[in-house]
This record gives structure tokens, C-alpha cells and sequence, in this order.
């Protein structure tokens, strides 16, 4: 398709647009014309406002009536010049609006150093709330999707455990439901990555360390490191986290 042919098709299509909205205009004081007739207002009333709607849908005759003379013409090829002279008064306002748009560029760049700070500032604040509800939202579905597919052997074993130890079920932690055990600056939970291996961590004051049980194997130590004091009393007043 060429490009008269395409502004030719986009024109047509536009103007059709138009002629379809006008006859819905039409239509609906069409009906309110009938309302009117049935109705029981003063007839000098309902004749005059009829008569205002008539000539109104007059008005919206002729401009479908011209309306369909232009795509006559666009399709006959005789609005050909016309089109091209639309089309490059379009450049002209684009290019004027690029031009616009590229000196108010220019002016924000100019900007006093601490107004661009507080702009940039503004902006990832506002990035930075979107990704966090972004990210409490993928946690949340995350959690209920690990805590609807929980075991049923661990759920009563955390029913029977201390606040300090549980299990680790998808990414997320869940921790028993007794008082905590009197050693609060230690944490053990249990981990299933398939079906034969168990794998335990232990957190203590400064260290996190572990273990990896094969079976009925001895457990063997597979990890640690020195860690800062991670207060875990803190969180054991907790049934979860991810």
C-alpha cells in the first residue's frame, strides 16, 4: 500500500467514525422525540422542544451528508493534494512539538542543581514504593501458596515445638507454636529439599552453621559462618517469615 493509499484508508476510516457517531446522536433524540409524544407535558412544551431536536438532527444530517462527500472524494483520488498538504502541516506541528519538547529538555537540565536533586529524589522514592508493594505482594502470594501446600506431618510438629525451632517449607519460615525455649539467642529450623536428605539450621549468637543428614546417616556439617549478633529473641514472638 502506498502512502497516499494509507492516508486515503486513515482518513475514510476516521470520517466513518464520525458519520457512525452522528447517527447514534440521531438516534437518541429520535427517542426522546417519541418519549416526548407519549409523555404528558404541556403540548406547547412538547412542540417546541421537538422542533429544537429536529432542527438538531438537521444540523447532524448535513455534516454526515459532507461528511460522506469527503470520503467520495478521498477514495476518487481528488483530495489527493489536500491530504499531502494535511500531512505535512502534521509534520510541521510535530516537528514544532519536538522542538518544544527539546527546549523544555534543555530548560529542566538547567535547572538549579538542588531542584534536579529533589526531582530525582521524588522520583525513586516513588520507584521505590512501587517495587516495595511490588515486593510485599509477590511475599504474600508467595506465603500463602507455601502455608496452603504445608505438610501435614509438619504442621502438627510445629504445634508441638518451641518458638525457636520449626521448619523451612518452600523460602518460608515457619516457627512453633510454644514460648520460646530458654535459649533465645539460638534458632533451629528443619529443611526437606527431597525426600532422603534433611538439612539443619542452627542459628546461634554469632554463628550460623548447617548440617546435612543422609537417611539415618550421622549429620554432617556442610556450613558456617561468623555472624553479628542477630538478636533472634526478637522474632520469636513470630509464626512466620519469609
Amino acid at each position: 500500500m502506498s502512502d497516499i493509499e494509507k492516508q486515503r484508508n486513515m482518513y475514510v476510516q476516521q470520517y466513518k467514525s464520525q458519520i457512525r457517531e452522528l447517527e447514534g446522536f440521531i438516534r437518541i433524540n429520535n427517542n426522546k422525540i417519541t418519549n416526548l409524544r407519549g409523555s404528558s407535558f404541556v403540548r406547547d412544551y412538547i412542540n417546541t422542544t421537538t422542533e429544537t431536536i429536529q432542527n438538531q438532527n438537521k444540523i447532524y444530517e448535513d455534516e454526515i451528508q459532507e461528511l460522506n462527500k469527503k470520503i467520495i472524494s478521498i477514495n476518487v483520488g481528488n483530495s489527493d493534494l489536500e491530504l499531502k498538504e494535511k500531512k505535512q502541516t502534521i509534520k510541521a506541528i510535530q516537528n514544532k512539538n519536538e522542538t518544544i519538547k527539546k527546549e523544555k529538555k534543555e530548560m529542566k537540565i538547567n535547572h538549579k542543581q538542588q531542584q534536579q536533586k529533589v526531582y530525582n529524589k521524588q522520583n525513586i522514592e516513588r520507584k521505590n514504593d512501587r517495587q516495595h508493594y511490588k515486593d510485599m505482594n509477590y511475599a504474600l502470594r508467595h506465603f500463602y501458596k507455601a502455608e496452603d501446600t504445608l505438610p501435614n506431618y509438619m504442621r502438627r510438629n510445629l504445634a508441638d515445638m518451641p518458638n525457636n525451632k520449626g521448619y523451612i517449607w518452600k523460602g518460608v519460615y515457619f516457627y512453633g507454636d510454644l514460648p520460646a525455649e530458654d535459649d533465645k539467642d539460638s534458632m533451629l529450623l528443619f529443611e526437606k529439599p527431597s525426600k532422603d536428605v534433611l538439612l539443619i539450621h542452627e542459628w546461634k549468637e554469632d554463628t550460623y552453621n548447617v548440617f546435612k543428614k543422609m537417611g539415618s546417616n550421622r549429620k554432617e556439617l556442610i556450613k558456617s559462618e561468623y555472624r553479628h549478633s542477630l538478636h533472634l529473641s526478637k522474632i520469636h514472638n513470630k509464626k512466620y517469615h519469609v
